[in-house]
């Protein structure tokens, strides 16, 4: 086998090294963004509750806890509409990057 070829050999595995290392660090940053999302989406849950169980305590009637109720029932809406459309962003961006990857392995078919 010629130098040229030991060469470009060793050039090919070194790239393929690199992109996997690249593709590493992109998950371990996806990973951190994810887990981020999830403890605000437990803070805000807590933090509802935490509402909702003061304005129990502070319920001098049934028509105080009916209105708790209702409070919380909006509240935990808005919260699961908020989650919902996160969540539709999370794929968006999934979509994006997949396209990304397939357009870079079809310009690499092209040639």
């Amino acid at each position: 086998m010629s130098m040229r070829k030991v060469c470009l050999i060793t050039f090919l595995f070194s790239l393929a090294s690199l992109a996997a290392v690249a593709e590493e660090k992109h998950r371990e940053q996806e990973f951190s963004k994810h887990k981020e999302e999830i403890q605000a989406r437990l803070s805000k849950e807590i933090e509802l509750l935490s509402k909702h169980k003061s304005c129990i305590d502070a319920a001098a009637n049934m028509d105080a806890i009916r209105q708790c109720r209702e409070k919380n029932r909006e509240a935990q809406a808005s919260l699961h509409q908020e989650n919902k459309e996160m969540e539709k962003r999370r794929i968006e961006e999934q979509i994006q990057r997949l396209n990304e990857r397939k357009e870079k392995l079809n310009h690499f078919d092209k040639r």
